[in-house]
């Protein structure tokens, strides 16, 4: 019997790994939490291990008792498991332990090895006992601190557990109309599900769990994706640790194994999953065609055909649209129903002119996406119509205001969207034409004003732009539609008919200054009925020394242009009208600045002799010619600025009893360079036969003319009253002298008769020239030649006396009566008669009259002798 000394060190375990082919024949063996595959023993896997010796030297062990222990998956504890292995009489402590056939060993089993020693006391060989019998009948674990306690850290042996794997389902992103979406399907639903056609190139990820009963095993898990329809390997490899498995080949249907290793030559095949792609994207077979044209009216429509796998129609998935005018979104992802046909209508009311975008975003089933986008331009507004005026372009013509020209209609047409289509024109409700044009967003039409007509011409269009209506039944527009129309007008008024102008002056006649000259201008129609009359807008003037146009233009007034300078003038009228027609009347005006009268008509200084006397008639002078005088030179002065004038006076002696009675006389009185001349005329007192003119006051008429350079002759002064003449030849009549008895003796009254050879000779002006005179002479008493005005009746004469009364024309002719007057009736007396003829002296030129008392005869009926003057002659 060998000795054997009990070891207090710890068991020391020498472990030996090896890999097998199959998973099941794996033994795994454990010690302080490091595992190792079992080392080959014999002809299987198995441990060698060393137990340790007997502490107490009085004992020896006699055998050895190897047994293994077993801890089932729900066990609490250790218990034998199969028999143990008795070694009598060992020769030493290590031991060698062959696992043998490891079938006999369950799976998630845990297996330690224990042992126990018999023993012999030194002092009785004869007895064997089990060492430590008292604790656990002497059982102890192998690798354990405390061989009395099985751990989880001491020594342990068991079977690799095979790894299980089970797949799920697999999950991936995709895109919905919200965004990227994570689209999860556990494996009862991909048999009806097809992935997006670039899910595996972007990675799906497999949901699957992998497990191993060996805590301590590191699972690897690795892939395999074979074409399903030709077995061929289309991607392999290790899953890695997001579980995403990523490939670019193409393929409809592909079929996925995951295989789970734990590094012990175990392993596990999920069973193989068949993944269906679609890979076809759906898209728009058809859709609204507008033709290139802009769509009329406030409908945005279009019915879409969308297609998806081999050409069938898109019955599921999701079809959303969204809508944009002019860049900005007005309706966003509105999800249309689906539809049996695939047709998918999006169709909008009421929307404004703009240009949109119609989008479509396709899904079909699979998650593929087709964005599509229609554009469709809406134009319910009719073209906008702006007129050009001549302020804009000098061809254009203006409206609704006169106008003397045919010009041109300009209006400038603007359609945003449709563009212009057409212009249908007419006159006075008379179709013109049309025109046709390729649809520019602006154009400036331009039709001629007709030239042969004239008035207020109405003038209309329709413009028209390029939009259609649509047509749901054709999925298409009526390209026979017309446009969205603008109707406009303007009325051209044009009157070519320049006003009348007549000015109130003939070119041939003189006028006298201040002159007015005015003119007329009146606007009349071309034609009866026509209504061209534009009327006359403005009147102006001009006065130039010449015939040609003036610069600068006056306008007329109303009150017309005053002349006040004499000269040659030309007046130039101009009438315009509304339309701007134009008439110049051109007039040559001749203008006398009328000449004037300075002072009075006097006899010249060297002719005053032949005056007796002068007076006034309160206004006119009045000259009274000696009657020995038979002509006298008269003067008067004349202003006229007209210098180069000649004056021509007309002087016509005219008498006041007999307008018959008259004698004439002219005198023309050449220029003097200076505007104030004198005019010097002589007048004789004969008449045209050379007789006499006889007695009575004349009236000195004056017709002054101006004879122009151009011979013309104006009469500025007709008849003038110059002065008046009177001529008296005879003497007065004879005085009438009455006695008449008063109570203190005789009254005497002298009566001086009126003329009676002209009446014109007893006007109170004359008169006043004549002179009344009387002398009383008493008998016995000295005769004086002193004679008294007469002023009243002679009274109280109480002796006798003569009583000479003397009557002395304003031509200093006298006429005398003397009577006796006797104081008493009862005496005889002689004859009292008077003399009746008058003393009429003949008073030599340049003197006044004198008086010559010859001698008295009492010849009754009888004057002085006319003989007794012709010592005179």
């Amino acid at each position: 019997m060998k000795k054997i000394f009990i070891l207090t060190a710890t068991l020391v375990l020498i472990l030996c790994f090896g890999l097998t082919v199959h998973a099941a024949d794996t033994m795994k063996i454990r010690m302080n939490r490091e595992v190792k595959a079992a080392k080959d023993i014999g002809t299987g896997k198995g441990i060698s291990f060393t137990l340790p010796e007997l502490t107490d030297k009085k004992f020896l062990i006699s055998a050895i008792e190897v047994a293994i222990f077993e801890k089932g998956e729900a066990d609490e504890s250790y218990s034998i498991f199969g028999e143990s292995r008795l070694i009598e009489n060992p020769e030493s402590l290590n031991i060698s332990m062959d696992f043998g056939d490891t079938s006999k060993f369950a799976e998630k089993s845990k297996y330690k090895i224990a042992y126990r020693y018999f023993v012999k006391s030194l002092d009785d060989m004869s007895k064997t006992a089990v060492a430590g019998e008292n604790i656990k009948d002497g059982w102890r674990m192998v690798g354990e601190l405390e061989p009395t306690n099985a751990t989880d850290s001491g020594f342990v042996f068991y079977k690799n557990t095979m790894p299980e794997i089970e797949v799920y389902g697999i999950s991936y992103t995709a895109e919905d109309i919200s965004g990227p979406v994570t689209l999860r399907y556990d494996i009862s639903q991909l048999e009806g599900v097809y992935l997006h056609k670039t899910a595996l190139a972007d990675g799906i990820t497999i949901d699957y769990a992998a497990s191993d009963y060996d805590s301590e095993d590191i699972l690897t898990v690795n892939y395999r994706l074979t074409d399903a329809v030709t077995s061929e390997t289309i991607a392999e490899g290790q899953l890695a640790s997001d579980n995403k498995i990523k490939y670019t080949a193409k393929c409809e249907y592909a079929k996925l194994v995951l295989t789970v290793t734990d590094g012990w030559n175990a392993y596990a095949q999920s069973e193989g999953l068949t993944l269906k792609i679609d890979n076809e994207t759906p898209y728009v077979y058809s859709e609204f065609n507008d033709l290139g044209r802009v769509i009329k009216g406030r409908n945005l429509y279009s019915k879409f055909t969308v297609m998806d796998d081999q050409n069938y129609p898109l019955t599921s998935g999701n079809v959303y649209y969204s809508i944009r005018r002019d860049g900005q979104e007005l309706y966003m992802n509105i999800r249309l129903p689906n539809s049996e046909n695939g047709e998918y209508t999006v169709e909008r009311t009421g929307m404004a002119d703009g240009v949109y975008e119609i989008e479509l975003i396709i899904f079909d089933k699979a998650y593929n996406k087709y964005v599509h986008t229609l554009s469709q331009t809406l134009d319910n507004t009719a073209p906008t119509v702006t007129f050009l005026t001549s302020r804009d372009n000098v061809l254009a013509t203006d409206y609704s205001t006169w106008l003397n020209k045919s010009k041109n209609i300009m209006f400038t047409v603007s359609d945003k969207y449709a563009g212009v289509r057409r212009c249908n024109y007419y006159m006075d409700y008379i179709f013109q034409g049309s025109t046709y044009l390729d649809s520019p967003i602006t154009y400036t039409f331009s039709y001629p004003v007709t030239v042969t007509k004239t008035g207020k011409l109405y003038y209309y269009f329709y413009v028209y732009d390029n939009a259609v209506t649509l047509n749901k039944g054709t999925n298409s527009v009526n390209t026979s539609a017309s446009g969205n129309s603008r109707f406009v007008s303007r009325y051209v008024w044009l009157d070519k008919t320049p006003p009348t102008v007549t000015v109130n002056a003939d070119e041939n006649t003189w006028y006298n200054a201040p002159m007015t000259v005015t003119f007329a201008a009146n606007d009349y129609e071309s034609r009866a009925g026509v209504g061209d009359i534009s009327g006359v807008k403005s009147r102006e003037y001009a006065v130039t020394e010449s015939e040609a146009l003036p610069d600068t233009w006056l306008s007329y007034p109303s009150s017309g242009v005053v002349f006040n300078t004499g000269g040659v003038y030309y007046f130039h009228a101009k009438a315009i009208d509304y339309a701007g027609n134009e008439t110049v009347v051109t007039k040559k005006i001749k203008i006398n600045e009328k000449s004037e009268i300075v002072g009075k008509v006097t006899p010249t200084s060297d002719y005053l002799y032949t005056i007796y006397n002068q007076a006034t008639d309160g206004t006119n002078n009045v000259y009274v010619i000696k009657n020995t005088a038979y002509n006298t030179k008269y003067q008067y002065r004349i202003s006229d600025a007209d210098v180069q004038d000649t004056i021509r006076t007309d002087v016509h002696i005219v008498s006041r009893d007999d307008s018959s009675v008259f004698a004439d006389v002219s005198v023309d009185t050449a220029p003097s360079g200076v505007a104030q001349r004198a005019v010097v005329f002589n007048v004789p007192y004969t008449k045209t036969d050379k007789s006499p003119l006889p007695n009575g006051v004349y009236q000195m008429l004056l017709t002054v003319s101006e004879v122009k350079n151009d011979t013309d002759i104006l009469t500025s002064h007709h008849n003038v009253l110059g002065c008046e003449v009177v001529i008296k030849r005879s003497a007065p009549p004879l005085p009438q002298i009455n006695v008449a008895d008063a109570t203190d003796g005789k009254n005497v009254t002298i009566t001086y008769p009126d003329e009676t050879i002209s009446g014109s000779l007893n006007a109170a002006y004359i008169r006043t020239m004549y002179k009344k005179e009387y002398k009383l002479v008493f008998e016995g008493a000295v005769a004086t030649g002193e004679y008294l005005p007469y002023r009243d009746v002679l009274t109280g004469i109480k002796k006798d006396c003569v009583v000479t009364a003397l009557y002395t024309d304003a031509a200093g002719n006298i006429s005398t009566a003397v009577k006796r007057i006797y104081a008493d009736d009862s005496v005889d007396a002689p004859d009292n008669s008077i003399l009746k003829d008058g003393n009429t002296v003949t008073v030599e030129e340049g003197r006044q009259a004198n008086t010559y008392y010859i001698g008295i005869r009492r010849e009754k009926q009888k004057g002085i002798d006319k003989s007794a003057f012709d010592f005179l002659n």
